[in-house]
């Protein structure tokens, strides 16, 4: 969430006011005054200053022409993305710092990923490939498919695996991927986009033209339930946390079921174009990747939806897949050959969100004080002073500086109002990647 900065400044001079006026703790006790003071001032700009951007990983081996088609997490957390153009799937074991190329064969189309516990397992052109060590090693699986072409893959609580493939319906297994049996008694369509479950026993499915498919006993046996024109073209589901349910067509935007899918409403219909993927955070916000608008939000369970492309670069706005991985933290996959990773900045904490960038040191003295801060990386840096009720003093450093550490003399000077008086003061260090606030005092 990203806060109102307005409110929270008023707050802090609420708190303030009532300090200094009411309490008049600074005549008893200076040092109990910067204590308190910097609690409230940091608690109130914390929330002022939280940011949400999204932030392009590694390349793909330089294979950035195709679309990410899938992305997958094994549960120690290594990441795979496959690419569409016939370059391999790829593997990264560094939170998508860099990738590599994985041991899965080359030119398979890799539509979607599922784990459990060591086991992975991905749905593919040619059948469903297994790895029993977090995608180290995979073999192909397809014994008993009669459509090796699975287009959606996923994995009960009970463990049982449910495909469906592009023409022949839906599949499961019960053995871990070993082999597959048939489940389409009630389907009227065979062409099967993507699925979803409840619980062991209910399952979802949409479909390519024939509406949404429920099955409340595990998939032996399905019945409609919706074709409606609207909900004929399904290619995500997602489900949160109430239940409600969540259904991403190919051009009516995005649909809702607070009743196990007996009825449907629209939420987002002002999505014209199809809605690829979708996930939930921890903290429910629901994440929609769409073809050519980027990712839509909603922190509402769905009854609003706003624009959420900080970050994207205009070239990269069609998202065709998304995954949360084991710690929280949201990628996903666009064209261009692009991944994308959900970067939260808290503002004000002690986390280095890259390390070798920190603000280290404010050393006052009579005429000036030094500011001494290291960054990791190239970049412009800005440094901006604030006095104890959160109003801007000056700014002190604002420029482009080269990786390494750095000095910066400033001048008080230079600086007519802190030249003049005493007190708490904040800085603030911000770069395009990394956020902190210092306070210091001064001595008039």
């Amino acid at each position: 969430m990203i806060y109102n900065k307005k409110p929270c400044y008023k707050l802090a001079r609420l708190f303030v006011f009532l300090m200094l006026n009411e309490l008049k703790i600074y005549m008893i006790n200076k040092t109990y005054t910067f204590f308190a003071l910097t609690f409230v001032f940091l608690q109130c700009l914390t929330a002022a200053n939280s940011k949400e951007y999204w932030e392009q990983t590694g390349t793909f081996d330089g294979a950035n022409s195709g679309l990410i088609q899938s992305i997958g997490v094994a549960s120690n957390g290594h990441l795979f993305a496959c690419v569409n153009n016939g370059a391999p799937t790829y593997r990264s074991t560094d939170n998508g710092v860099s990738w590599q190329k994985s041991s899965l064969p080359s030119n398979e189309y890799i539509t979607s990923f599922v784990t459990k516990d060591s086991m992975m397992f991905a749905a593919s052109s040619s059948g469903v490939f297994r790895s029993l060590n977090n995608g180290q090693t995979w073999s192909i699986q397809k014994t008993g498919l009669t459509d090796l072409n699975i287009k959606d893959l996923i994995i009960l609580e009970n463990g049982t695996l449910v495909a469906g493939t592009h023409n022949g319906g839906i599949f499961h297994s019960t053995d871990s991927a070993l082999t597959w049996s048939a489940s389409n008694e009630g389907l009227s369509s065979l062409s099967i986009n993507s699925l979803a479950t409840l619980n062991n026993n209910l399952l979802i499915a949409g479909t390519d033209g024939g509406g949404i498919f429920i099955s409340s006993d595990g998939g032996t046996s399905w019945k409609i339930s919706s074709n409606e024109v609207q909900l004929n073209y399904v290619h995500s589901f997602a489900i949160n946390y109430h239940g409600y349910i969540y259904a991403g067509t190919d051009k009516f935007g995005i649909f809702r079921s607070k009743d196990t899918c007996v009825t449907w409403e629209a939420v987002a219909n002002d999505i014209s174009n199809s809605i690829n993927a979708f996930v939930i955070s921890a903290q429910n916000t629901i994440y929609a990747g769409t073809s050519q608008q980027g990712v839509y939000s909603s922190t509402d369970e769905g009854n609003s939806w706003y624009p959420d492309n900080d970050g994207f670069d205009i070239n990269h706005l069609s998202v065709y897949s998304m995954v949360i991985t084991p710690n929280g933290d949201i990628f996903a996959g666009t064209n261009g050959g692009a991944a994308y990773k959900k970067t939260i900045i808290i503002g004000i904490d002690d986390r280095d969100f890259n390390a070798g960038t920190a603000l280290n040191n404010i050393i006052p003295s009579n005429e000036g004080f030094h500011i001494s801060f290291q960054i990791e990386r190239s970049s412009t840096v800005k440094c901006v002073l604030y006095s104890i009720l959160g109003e801007k003093v000056a700014d002190v450093i604002n420029g482009y500086f080269d990786s390494g550490s750095h000095t910066m003399y400033i001048s008080k000077s230079a600086i007519s109002r802190l030249s003049s008086i005493s007190g708490m003061y904040y800085c603030r260090f911000e770069t395009p990647y990394y956020y902190y606030t210092k306070a210091f005092y001064h001595e008039h």
